[in-house]
């Protein structure tokens, strides 16, 4: 394989020698002109000067006397004529959309010399279309004049009507931002191309200082190309080598050749021997599918293996540069020497993610009484997670982070954050607009200071992006503070994360060594023997031809500007024109349907496959899944099991004890109970903006405990809980020391803030309360015993390994002493079943409707009845749903037997022997060695558990 540049290079060395030095080569990009270089060198036998190499563009903007100004200058001045023109004061960032499609559309019609007057003609002026554009073709005539009659002023519909009062300002727009930019010596690149054109036409066009011009590897030219071309051709300075495949050149349907038939008419070409007919032979062409867009990545170690070359003859294309990071780090270990030609887009990097954190840092932040200010805490929790800010002080973040989910807060203070020095330069609140570029500024150097002192072989991409990141920022900050811009703050960062989306990170490195990784467009005039080109999906290659314009598609047609035919033809040369002296060629695409993602094959692969003349090869890569049979874990209790399960055996005050929660998770999922309580893999915390049940629940306990605790054991009579109902400052601060408490705030309870969802749980806590107290009427007099009262005992228990005491224990919500009775009471949130058909059924574990909230105060009244042997009132057990308490017919008693004979419980003494036989046997099982913990068979139990992901439930 011989690439087409070292054959003009060979070309232009026989016939031009040391004249060389005396010519222009102009190529597509600059890559083709340093691969153009090293097979010039390859030449050479002695020193000589080497010629002059131009891209396209900078031969336009050297013979212009116009330079390029940056799009974000040229979208500020296309804005003040937009908002004058319109007469309306649109924001900017309403305006950014429209401008840069705008701005392409003035781009397209300067490039191809349309008469923008005449394009933007208003409606009511065309009754004499055939007459007025005589410089259009009968077909382009006719195509106008269909669109028009579509438009017709007096038709209907309020869309024509919007098109045409919009359509009827955008010459005056052009006009206007063409006479603002050319005062200034400035223009974008459509402007610089024609201001060419217009010198051609005044004959007042620069003179170069060469003899000869050589224009290499075009393909696709605009109007403003096409007449500087003429220009030199007619002068005699202009010679042209095109790169083309008679397969599709002489084919008049093949639109990779549309172009080429055009240019060589035009202008003809240079003899040179050099064969055209490459496409059809030496070929080993390979389809690859696989169901996964990262899949494609992780292949090439076994394609780069097939071709046993990664020399600069071996590219990988992506069509999708996203795919560029899995692409990197899918390389095999053994390549030591790649080069990237591409740019990586800045949306894709974990700085950007930053940004984003920060901006929603300042848009999320809200003002205390005392002018301080808070942030909301999972913004503040993911800046310092990021590792771009914790990196060397992880030990210290991740304190804050422990501190900020124990306490639940919602907002965090500022003076919290600020107490470290590193986070003062983040957590500062910008309440002014030209304060806030600044800020972002200050972040980045921070950043780039505290990484200089890094050794991380990714170093270097990340100070490039911040590089990036910093000169984007500042150059907006620039602009805007030459211009009286008047922005929202939410307008400004919705700015900044537009501007910084289309930035890409350019990547250095040596191009003509090793395995070359490159975008599509880079790869033009260049060739290579080996060939991986990624990402070939239909809408992916070609890219999807859809482009926004305010030029409709059949004025587009009818002016001669680019259309999405136009469009397709240059993807279809792009891919011919790369696959034509590849010797091997391996096309991947993914087949997975997802998302925007069809799954569907470019249409090159299926014009490939369906043609007798490639030697193709299909391969299809599928993931083997197959649904196993399930296989339940279970834990065999080990040495080392049953001595943890020996904390909770009675041997000192500080063993661990077997609480209601610990019993009922065992009978429900004894595997869940071993995960929990012996593994002790704790359920993972997290901070909890909206108030959940358990923590509602602990709220509830709280609050009542704060309302009652000041009574201690006198006598509760229905004139004292009246008085707590019209007292209602008792009740509020009830609850704020209920808060103060469950989430661990400073202070007094009385100064307690309640803001956001949890003013909601505050006022329904003060509603529960108030509930309580008038059914607590019902019972007057009544005495408190205890709140939340934790008891512990010692359950007598033999098993195969012989006797002991097990401890069993818990926290009682209310102990109180009513008319004989001691009432254990157990407050819920939510509504419960207080009817069981018998005890035993409380330790049924295949009970899908077992009932553990009665299982959990059963086993209360049993730990007073052991730890109180004396008392000699009945033991009543009872529950207090906050969903139920409220009824006319509430009663809180527990209802035991068969459907229609239940009978209340009236005293646990009744069924403690039965209830303490089946609380042994289930106690003397979990000490068995014999029984292993095993999963549940009720699957309805595993959907939120948080273990299920290791039981693959």
């Amino acid at each position: 394989m011989t690439p087409f540049l070292k054959d003009i290079a060979r070309y232009l060395y026989a016939t031009c020698g040391e004249e060389l030095t005396d010519c222009c080569l102009v190529f597509p990009n600059q890559r083709a002109g340093l691969f153009f270089k090293k097979y010039l060198s390859e030449l050479v036998v002695k020193p000589v000067w080497s010629p002059q190499i131009l891209t396209i563009s900078d031969l336009m903007s050297e013979l212009s006397d116009l330079s390029v100004a940056d799009d974000l200058f040229m979208l500020f001045e296309l804005y003040d004529i937009y908002c004058a023109e319109k007469r309306s004061k649109e924001s900017f960032d309403n305006f950014y959309f429209w401008g840069e499609i705008l701005l392409s559309d003035f781009d397209d019609i300067d490039k191809y010399l349309v008469n923008a007057a005449d394009l933007f003609r208003n409606i009511a002026a065309l009754r004499s279309i055939e007459e007025e554009f005589d410089y259009l073709s009968e077909e382009q005539v006719k195509i106008i004049q269909r669109f028009w009659q579509s438009f017709d002023p007096n038709g209907p519909g309020e869309h024509k009507k919007e098109f045409l009062n919009t359509w009827e300002i955008l010459y005056k727009i052009y006009s206007r931002l063409k006479d603002s930019l050319i005062s200034k010596k400035l223009g974008y690149e459509g402007m610089v191309y024609r201001r060419v054109t217009d010198l051609i036409d005044q004959d007042n066009l620069p003179s170069l200082s060469f003899d000869r011009i050589f224009f290499i590897g075009f393909n696709a030219l605009n109007e403003c190309e096409i007449k500087l071309f003429k220009h030199y051709k007619k002068q005699g300075k202009a010679f042209f080598f095109w790169d083309f495949d008679d397969h599709y050149y002489q084919n008049k349907d093949h639109e990779a050749g549309r172009f080429i038939r055009k240019n060589l008419r035009e202008f003809g070409m240079e003899e040179i021997n050099i064969s055209y007919n490459k496409l059809l032979i030496d070929k080993d062409i390979q389809i690859i599918s696989i169901p996964s867009n990262v899949g494609q990545a992780r292949i090439l170690p076994d394609v780069l293996s097939d071709f046993n070359d990664t020399s600069p003859d071996t590219a990988i294309i992506l069509a999708d540069e996203n795919l560029l990071l899995p692409v990197v780090h899918s390389l095999p270990e053994s390549l030591h020497e790649f080069n990237i030609t591409m740019g990586y887009p800045v949306q894709e990097t974990q700085l950007y993610s930053l940004i984003g954190h920060i901006i929603r840092l300042q848009e999320n932040a809200r003002e205390n009484e005392d002018g301080s200010w808070k942030f909301y805490s999972q913004d503040v929790m993911a800046i310092l997670n990021h590792p771009s800010v914790n990196h060397g002080y992880e030990s210290d973040f991740r304190k804050i982070v422990e501190f900020i989910k124990n306490k639940n807060l919602v907002f965090v203070n500022e003076t919290l954050l600020n107490e470290h020095p590193v986070l003062r330069s983040f957590f500062t609140r910008v309440k002014d607009q030209g304060d806030i570029l600044q800020y972002l500024l200050n972040i980045l150097e921070e950043i780039a200071r505290r990484s200089a002192d890094q050794d991380n072989p990714m170093q270097a991409l990340e100070n490039e992006i911040i590089f990036q990141l910093f000169i984007r920022i500042k150059r907006l900050d620039e602009i805007l503070q030459g211009r009286k811009v008047e922005f929202q703050i939410t307008t400004l960062y919705r700015l900044i994360r537009k501007i910084l989306m289309n930035t890409h990170i350019p990547f250095s490195g040596e191009p003509l060594k090793g395995l070359q990784i490159m975008g599509v467009l880079e790869t033009r005039v260049l060739d290579f023997r080996n060939l991986v080109l990624l990402s070939m999906n239909e809408g992916i290659f070609p890219k999807s031809p859809v482009r926004h314009s305010f030029i409709p598609h059949n004025l587009r047609w009818g002016f001669n500007l680019p259309t999405i035919e136009h469009h397709d033809s240059i993807y279809s040369y792009y891919f011919y024109r790369l696959i034509q002296r590849a010797e091997k060629i391996v096309l991947v695409f993914n087949s997975k349907s997802e998302g925007l993602n069809s799954g569907e094959q470019s249409r090159f692969l299926h014009q490939l496959t369906l043609s007798k003349l490639f030697p193709v090869k299909e391969k299809i890569i599928a993931y083997n899944i197959q649904a196993n049979p399930e296989r339940p874990i279970t834990v065999i209790k080990d040495k080392m099991i049953m001595d943890l399960l020996g904390q909770f055996i009675k041997k000192e005050p500080s063993c661990k004890y077997l609480s209601p929660r610990a019993l009922n998770m065992y009978l429900d999922c004894s595997l869940r109970f071993y995960f929990n309580f012996i593994a002790d893999l704790e359920e993972p915390e997290e901070l909890k903006e909206e108030t959940d049940p358990l923590l509602f629940g602990l709220l509830l306990h709280s609050a009542v405990n704060s309302l009652y605790e000041p009574f201690g054991t006198e006598v509760i009579s229905t004139d004292l809980l009246k008085g707590l109902l019209l007292y209602n400052e008792r009740i509020k601060l009830s609850v704020k020391h209920a808060f103060k408490e469950v989430y661990q705030l400073p202070g007094d309870p009385d100064k307690v803030k309640i803001e956001g969802s949890n003013a909601i749980i505050r006022d329904i806590l003060e509603k529960y309360l108030r509930e309580i107290i008038g059914r607590d009427m019902h019972y007057t007099p009544f005495s408190i015993v205890d709140m939340e009262k934790k008891i512990m005992i010692g359950l007598p228990v033999i098993n195969e390994t012989g006797s002991f005491e097990a401890t069993i224990g818990g926290k009682i919500d209310r102990i109180d002493f009513v008319a004989n009775e001691i009432r254990i009471l157990d407050y819920k949130t939510g509504r419960v079943e207080r009817k069981v058909e018998s005890v035993s059924d409380l330790f049924n574990r295949n009970n899908k409707n077992r009932h553990g909230e009665v299982f959990q105060v059963m086993l209360y009244a049993k730990l007073i009845h052991s730890s109180r042997r004396e008392l000699t009132a009945s033991i009543v057990p009872g529950l207090y749903p906050m969903m139920e308490i409220n009824q006319d017919n509430f009663d809180y008693h527990i209802l035991i037997g068969p459907p229609n004979k239940k009978e209340t419980l009236g005293d646990f003494r009744i069924i403690n022997d039965e209830f303490t036989g089946k609380l042994t046997e289930t106690v003397g099982e979990i000490f068995n060695p014999a029984v292993s913990f095993y999963p549940t068979e009720i699957t309805d139990r595993c959907q939120y558990c948080p273990y299920r992901k290791i039981c693959h439930r």
